[in-house]
């Protein structure tokens, strides 16, 4: 059983450890911040993302990318599939603005699973509320 580590890094440290995991070994399993993927992705579930070519990616993907704003995690809305200038557009689900377009080589992967979390806790506070005597 392999030990897993839990440490702490800047956004930009994040993004190259993640490309650099995914080059090599093909996956990385890493806890994003935010809420501009509410609901798809809430604040600290984990995602395990994987190395795929740009061919593969398609509209409603999530990636991991580098933009101007620094490394984001959002969906791709948009693809560009011209073999000249090849590109994606990316929105975070829960923003109203926020378009970005992305190079094929600023992309370290796309989110393969989302680890949601307290599944078990949640059901059992609803269960609890239900049938709650009064």
């Amino acid at each position: 059983m392999t030990k897993r580590s839990s440490i702490s890094v800047s956004p930009h440290d994040l993004f190259m450890l993640a490309n650099e995991s995914v080059s090599k070994s093909g996956t990385i399993t890493f806890t994003p911040r935010g809420y501009s993927m509410y609901p798809a992705i809430c604040d600290l579930e984990k995602v395990t993302l994987v190395k795929v070519s740009f061919v593969e990616l398609r509209v409603g993907d999530i990636v991991l990318c580098y933009t101007l704003d620094g490394p984001l995690l959002h969906r791709i809305i948009e693809k560009c599939d011209d073999p000249d200038e090849p590109f994606v557009i990316i929105k975070g689900d829960a923003r109203l603005s926020g378009r970005h377009r992305v190079e094929p080589e600023d992309i370290a992967g796309r989110v393969a699973r989302i680890h949601k979390r307290h599944k078990k806790r949640i059901k059992g506070l609803l269960m609890r509320k239900l049938f709650k005597k009064s």
